[in-house]
């Protein structure tokens, strides 16, 4: 193999291009090496910011909602006094009656029939008894001649007696009866909406029976129940917002009318009515309602958002700044009202309250402060 032979020019340039190779290796591993001993400091991350508000006493009034339903005041059935048959029936379930408007009528060819029979009873008992007042007239007079005995007269007196006593009978029986054909035709006893109809026509009835039965629609009543713990702030003439959820949630503002003085004997919960305003449209019997009461107040109370309040099982706690540090701080919330939560202890007037939900937050963190005001 033949030797390469380089001219001195040649190994200069050659071991200058080597000298600047090991100068710039050493000059990475010099600098890798002050990076492990003299590493650069770690940026500190900024404090989170929570939004805070300054804890003060407010007038709660405590509320409680009851469900119930819609019930009518004014609600009949309509049933048979008399036996008959239906000859017709007149309004239609659903259909909206007026007070005295008929509603059935039965047949009475049987009543007729038996108005003929004592109606003729009475007319021959009126000339039994003309007849006998004119024997016992005779009989009188006779007697004070001595004609006949006393017992002739006794017997003329009798018979009077005994065919009055029929003829009281048979005016009895007729004024009966006559009040019994009244019973053929049922009217409506109020102004009211059909919401049933029981029979059909033709149909054999006999006293008792269900026709039809009615509800109005003028005098319609939330009746709900309160459970006995409770019922001891609800007294009449309270007032009450009345819910309806079949009815978008429309609203009702009504007073407690009445409260049953007795404890239902299944649930143990006391009842009490309140009336809906007259022009309560699209409001129907036995619809369902939530029925809110104001209880009583609690003056001086803190109150504080929902969200501020952080729940473990029975724990319950909240966030307090001071020093810009979070503390965690135990309280006793109470009941609620549209967002607020009462603090029976736990807070004092004037504190600091975190509202800002934030999972970072740990006891004694250091926190930037924004008052909830000023954010909003």
């Amino acid at each position: 193999m033949k030797e390469i032979k380089l001219s001195r020019l040649q190994k200069t340039g050659l071991f200058f291009v080597l000298l600047v190779f090991a100068a710039l290796i050493g000059f990475r591993f010099h600098e890798r090496l002050q990076l492990r001993l003299d590493p650069e400091p770690s940026r500190t991350p900024s404090p989170p910011a929570v939004e805070v508000i300054k804890a003060r006493p407010e007038i709660f009034v405590e509320s409680r909602t009851f469900q119930g339903e819609i019930l009518a005041d004014d609600h009949a059935v309509i049933s048979a006094r008399t036996t008959g048959k239906v000859i017709k029936v007149y309004p239609r379930q659903g259909e909206s009656v007026s007070q005295g408007d008929l509603l059935v009528r039965l047949d009475h060819e049987e009543q007729l029939r038996e108005l003929d029979r004592i109606r003729a009873a009475g007319d021959r008992i009126r000339g039994d008894l003309d007849l006998a007042d004119k024997q016992l007239a005779r009989q009188k007079e006779l007697f004070a001649r001595e004609i006949i005995p006393r017992d002739s007269l006794d017997v003329a007196e009798h018979r009077v007696l005994a065919l009055r006593a029929q003829l009281r009978e048979n005016q009895a029986g007729l004024e009966l009866l006559l009040q019994r054909l009244k019973y053929v035709e049922e009217s409506a006893p109020f102004e009211a909406v059909v919401q049933k109809v029981h029979v059909q026509q033709g149909e054999l009835v006999s006293p008792g029976i269900p026709l039809i039965e009615l509800v109005s629609l003028m005098n319609l009543k939330a009746f709900f129940s309160v459970p006995q713990n409770e019922a001891s702030g609800l007294m009449p003439g309270m007032p009450v917002s009345i819910e309806i959820p079949a009815l978008d949630y429309t609203s009702f503002s009504s007073l407690i009318h009445s409260i049953n003085p007795a404890l239902e004997p299944g649930t143990r919960n006391l009842t009490a009515t309140s009336f809906f305003p007259v022009n309560a449209d699209r409001v129907r019997p036995g619809m369902a309602v939530n029925v809110g009461v104001d209880l009583q107040q609690a003056h001086e109370a803190i109150m504080i958002p929902d969200q501020a309040v952080q729940r473990m099982g029975t724990q319950a706690w909240v966030y307090v700044v001071a020093d810009d540090q979070v503390h965690k701080r135990k309280i006793e919330p109470g009941p609620s009202r549209q967002g607020q939560i009462m603090v029976l202890k736990g807070l004092d007037e004037g504190e600091l309250v975190v509202v800002t939900p934030d999972q970072r937050l740990r006891d004694q963190s250091r926190v930037s402060v924004i008052m909830a005001q000023d954010a909003k």
